[in-house]
């Protein structure tokens, strides 16, 4: 199918904002050669719409917003949710597919890893030695890359955060990272549950991934997740549960955003938006809206709820086309570094409500960070890429990029 052409912000170079945003397509394009052309014909139809076999497609940023606000309504785990699969999985204690009173309760254990203070001490510890090593090799004049040095990162973060060993260890860090793509692979998006054979098989998978994990339990330090949980009374089966559910989502947010951020920021010719904060901070949330990390979102109705004139069906899925709801207002195609974001698309890719990212503030400050220090050295270019083909979460595989010299 055509894809039409986004509009491209009057007050940058027109063909390089063209160049950055046709990337982003074949990004999108290769990582779901079906799913992404259709979601872009869906978008087409209206604000809600009901597609067989999917359930309710919602497009719009208002609508979308006033679901995930929706508790009450609207479930995580019901129905045609990747809760339901979660649970099918890694058991009925995994965050993501947890609600009401234990969801709070687990947050809140949760929260106290990533307040202001923890989020700045753990992203200076973990990120800025990485990233200097990185700008020294930039300086030296060879190339970086970002898909790797991404990898190894949100490794390290994620073994940091848990407590499951030396963040120093490259091989490891990189293992970590690994685990949490094949989480993603154990729990794919999906209409229907798991049959019996399929769980069975994902969950010896599942226990295999964790034994670190598990073992972590009687090693890993008070001030860690891992230790958190421990002394919060939880059992090995919670702490895997949570734990796995923490790489799921933890290594992709990042992982994927740093390279396609910098990709984009290369082509477009802005690197020097990113030495000021406001500025680069204003550059960074327009990239992760036009990125869109969680392109999809999936609930289940609990009771018939009307929204905006439409009947959201009882027992029915939902699924929330963030990649649309984002881009759900005037200009929204467009890629504008400077642009103020309305209130009902504005950080919607990482949720609303009681679910909103845990990792937001941690995701954000590790992307400050990774562009300020990028950014020291001048304009980059893409020397290099490769896309990701056929994974859960658009990316690339390979971004490396030098110097302009």
């Amino acid at each position: 199918m055509t894809v039409a052409q986004p509009t491209i912000n009057a007050g940058g170079d027109r063909a390089a904002f063209r160049r950055a945003l046709r990337w982003e397509q074949r990004v999108q394009f290769a990582a779901h050669p079906v799913a992404y052309p259709l979601a872009l014909a869906l978008r087409r139809l209206g604000p809600v719409l009901h597609v067989p076999g999917v359930g309710h497609v919602i497009n719009a940023p208002t609508i979308a917003r006033t679901v995930l606000m929706d508790t009450d309504g609207f479930s995580k785990n019901g129905p045609g949710s990747a809760g339901q699969l979660i649970t099918q999985v890694m058991g009925d204690y995994a965050l993501l597919n947890l609600e009401g009173e234990a969801h709070h309760e687990l947050r809140a254990i949760l929260l106290s890893a990533f307040n202001s203070s923890a989020v700045h001490d753990l992203v200076e510890r973990v990120w800025r030695k990485g990233l200097d090593e990185a700008v020294f090799a930039l300086v030296s004049g060879q190339r970086v890359d970002l898909a790797r040095l991404a990898a190894l990162l949100t490794g390290r973060t994620m073994r940091h955060l848990l407590g499951i060993g030396h963040i120093d260890d490259d091989a490891m860090s990189l293992a970590t990272f690994e685990l949490g793509e094949k989480m993603v692979s154990v729990v794919r998006l999906r209409s229907k549950p798991l049959s019996p054979s399929v769980v069975a098989r994902s969950r010896q998978r599942f226990l295999a991934f964790t034994n670190e994990i598990a073992c972590g339990m009687e090693i890993a330090p008070s001030e860690s997740i891992i230790g958190r949980l421990r002394s919060a009374g939880f059992n090995e089966s919670r702490v895997r549960g949570v734990g796995a559910a923490l790489l799921l989502t933890g290594t992709g947010t990042v992982s994927t955003a740093l390279p396609r951020t910098a990709a984009i920021v290369s082509v477009a010719e802005i690197w020097g938006r990113t030495g000021d904060r406001e500025s680069r901070l204003h550059t960074i949330d327009e990239c992760l809206r036009i990125i869109t990390p969680s392109p999809v979102m999936l609930r289940s109705v609990r009771h018939d709820t009307v929204i905006a004139n439409h009947r959201f069906r009882e027992g029915r899925r939902v699924a929330i086309m963030t990649y649309a709801a984002v881009r759900g207002f005037e200009d929204g195609d467009s890629l504008q570094p400077d642009r103020k974001t309305p209130p009902p698309a504005r950080d919607l890719h990482f949720g609303a409500g009681a679910h909103h990212c845990i990792g937001y503030a941690l995701a954000r400050a590790e992307l400050d960070l990774s562009m300020e220090r990028l950014g020291s050295v001048g304009p980059l270019r893409v020397a290099r890429r490769r896309v990701a083909h056929n994974v859960l979460i658009p990316r690339y595989s390979l971004v490396e990029v030098e110097t302009v010299r």
